[in-house]
């Protein structure tokens, strides 16, 4: 009987030793760190600004004529937009076509004098200096045709810079010029914007722009529309006073964009971030408690947590991480751990990163 008491007692003594070293195992859930990352929203402030608004000027200097173009026309490019009064160029034309006809007669009489003097100094009737001022003479009707040819193509120029035209398709935004004005040249006489080449201008620091650059999407938001952009150009200078790099974006074929318009450029970082409730206080210091070793491939056992310090974390914020995306990540009964605690561990399933 005493001995039936004994192994009884001894046979509880026994569990209730094993019980209680399983009690001192704290059982926890874990996640991979890949499944608890979210993403960042971000944006700056963008404009939308035209490659080309130019003043355009008359070069010559007269009366206008013809004034072809209003504000807010749709003009293509070589459209005439005004006319001065071109008579005074059109007969300086005149008198370059016919100074230029001149010298052609007189390049023509030099050259036959020439032949002639060769053929009388092959027989040895004319000195030889009367064959070079022969040349000589052939030469300078040469030059002249030459200098005549020139002021017959700057005469032109002349009329026809007597029109305006337009230097590229756009929109007129300001006319300065009246029908009877009298030009000096280099007149202002219109403002043309360029319609068709826009492109969005944003400042963002040199983070924010290696960011932007691995998003999937980078969209323009104005006046309730969203439209999609990519980026064209960085420009390599960072102000010295706002530590930003100016980016142009290209929203290409979308012409609902106008010059001078105000938004924001949006775009979603890739995740990295990890939300503020997976995050524990030790020591003063912010961070978030992970199982030791790799255990990617199981599903369940029994490791030694550690606390990962997070030094940028602040309270109540998700905090940039950069451990492996296989990390597993305490998640149920982490603020009861310690670093280097011994834990049953097994995966949440189903766990999804909080929106």
């Amino acid at each position: 009987m005493k001995r039936r008491h004994f192994l009884a007692t001894l046979l509880f003594y026994i569990i209730s030793l094993g019980c209680t070293a399983d009690a001192s195992v704290v059982k926890v859930t874990v996640s991979s760190l890949s499944s608890l990352l979210i993403a960042a929203d971000n944006s700056a402030p963008a404009s939308i600004v035209s490659l080309n608004h130019t003043l355009l000027s008359a070069q010559l200097g007269g009366t206008v004529t013809h004034v072809f173009a209003q504000v807010g026309d749709q003009v293509t490019a070589n459209t005439a937009l005004l006319k001065i009064d071109c008579r005074d160029y059109l007969l300086a034309e005149k008198q370059a076509v016919a100074g230029l006809d001149a010298a052609h007669a007189q390049r023509d009489l030099s050259h036959k004098q020439y032949q002639r003097s060769q053929k009388l100094r092959s027989s040895k009737t004319i000195a030889e200096d009367l064959l070079e001022q022969s040349l000589l003479q052939l030469q300078l009707a040469r030059a002249e045709v030459a200098t005549r040819k020139a002021a017959l193509v700057q005469a032109r120029l002349s009329v026809e810079r007597c029109s305006l035209r337009a230097p590229f398709s756009g929109q007129i935004t300001e006319r300065l010029v009246h029908e009877g004005q009298l030009l000096a040249p280099h007149t202002a006489a219109f403002k043309l914007l360029q319609t068709q080449s826009l492109e969005v201008s944003a400042a963002l620091t040199p983070a924010e722009i290696a960011d932007a650059r691995q998003a999937d999407t980078l969209v323009f938001v104005s006046q309730g529309r969203r439209i999609p952009v990519t980026v064209r150009a960085v420009i390599r200078e960072v102000k010295s006073n706002s530590k930003v790099q100016h980016v142009r974006l290209t929203a290409g074929t979308d012409n609902t964009l106008l010059a001078g318009d105000i938004g924001r450029l949006e775009w979603q970082s890739r995740p990295r971030l990890l939300p503020a409730d997976y995050l524990s206080r030790r020591n003063g210091v912010l961070g978030v408690m992970v199982l030791k070793a790799d255990v990617s491939e199981q599903t369940e056992g029994e490791g030694v947590v550690l606390f990962h310090p997070l030094p940028g974390a602040l309270e109540g914020q998700p905090a940039v991480i950069d451990l492996p995306a296989e990390t597993r990540v305490i998640v149920d009964n982490r603020f009861r751990l310690v670093a280097g605690q011994r834990v049953k561990w097994s995966v949440i399933k189903n766990q999804q990163a909080p929106q």
